[in-house]
């Protein structure tokens, strides 16, 4: 059984980093008997929340539609396919993005983990800002390009 204790996290969007996925218990709703859970450990990595940590218990279940999976995907950054192997430290230490809400019960106010996103990868700008030059150059007007019309035409120009 878990304790009440003061919310210090705020809902919101949170840098974090995998720390461990515990094995856990917990009661089936339908029959009440103990069953096997994940307890995934996130550490908020974020200035100001430094060693904050969230858990968020799951199934044990791996399909495709099961949290488990979403939160592998997340971390790796890429779709599991069927065959493919994770283990759990191929996900330790892996940072993501977790969407906190808070779920108040008569026990108090909890900090709970919604969801689970994969960090945005950096773009690579090079390329997209050298087509980007390239483009604007060739839209120069023709006194900046300095083409043969506009040279006769400063020909012209009288002397002062």
């Amino acid at each position: 059984m878990y304790e009440a204790t003061e919310v210090v996290v705020e809902p919101g969007l949170y840098r974090a980093k995998l720390k461990n996925i515990e094995e856990a218990e917990r009661k089936n709703f339908d029959t009440g008997e103990p069953e096997a859970c994940h307890d995934w450990v996130f550490e908020i990595v974020e200035e100001g929340y430094e060693g904050q940590t969230l858990k968020k218990r799951n199934s044990v279940s791996f399909g495709p539609r099961s949290n488990n999976r979403a939160f592998a995907q997340a971390l790796l950054r890429k779709r599991i396919e069927p065959g493919d192997r994770i283990d759990k430290p191929d996900l330790i230490g892996k940072e993501c993005m977790i969407n906190v809400e808070h779920n108040e019960t008569d026990r108090g106010t909890f900090a709970n983990i919604d969801s689970v996103m994969p960090i945005r990868q950096k773009k690579d700008n090079t390329a997209v800002q050298a087509e980007q030059m390239r483009q604007d150059l060739g839209q120069r007007s023709p006194a900046i390009q300095g083409d043969a019309a506009t040279e006769a035409e400063i020909d012209d120009l009288p002397d002062w």
